[in-house]
């Protein structure tokens, strides 16, 4: 079997092209290496913390029950509605909690979005954990009753998103 100078050439150029290229490495040979931290990835694939909401609309005057699963086990989490610190709940031995939200205070019709949190001021960001949910109060909505006795946080007023939805466009 011959071999074609066209071949030769690619062959040359390829090896050419690694070896240029192995060589644009060379300033980074002497940086120091830092360890990978795997545990930022962990929760890809649904081990991280989890929010649950009994209902995801109702009207004012409602309360909601959200539930947490896996988060740090007995920590005090940061609860925030909108932006809007409204205390903290600690998690149990398994990372679990419940706790409600009355919306008898809120006059305010729109969205509520609630995010609890691990503190990143008592915690490195690797520890920080965080998940969300959120119900939209409307005046079209059955009234939602308490149906537990949990952690109980009242929802201030003047903290409702208006949210927009744009109808998508074929051509």
């Amino acid at each position: 079997m011959t071999t074609s100078p066209m071949n030769g050439r690619v062959r040359f150029g390829l090896a050419l092209g690694l070896l240029l290229g192995g060589m644009l490495l060379l300033p980074y040979i002497a940086l120091p290496s830092e360890q990978f931290r795997w545990q930022l990835f962990s929760g890809t694939y649904g081990n991280g913390p989890e929010l649950a909401i009994n209902y995801d609309e109702g009207a004012p005057g409602s309360s909601f029950t959200i539930t947490g699963i896996h988060f740090p086990s007995n920590e005090s989490l940061l609860l925030l509605v909108n932006g809007v610190e409204l205390g903290e709940v600690r998690s149990d031995d398994l990372g679990s909690f419940f706790l409600r939200i009355d919306s008898t205070s809120a006059s305010d019709l729109g969205f509520y979005g609630i995010e609890l949190k691990v503190d990143e001021d008592d915690h490195a960001p690797l520890d920080a954990a965080a998940a969300q949910t959120g119900f939209r109060l409307t005046a079209d909505a059955p009234l939602r009753a308490a149906e537990a006795e949990d952690t109980v946080f009242a929802l201030p007023d003047q903290i409702a998103r208006q949210l927009v939805y744009l109808p998508m466009l074929f051509r």
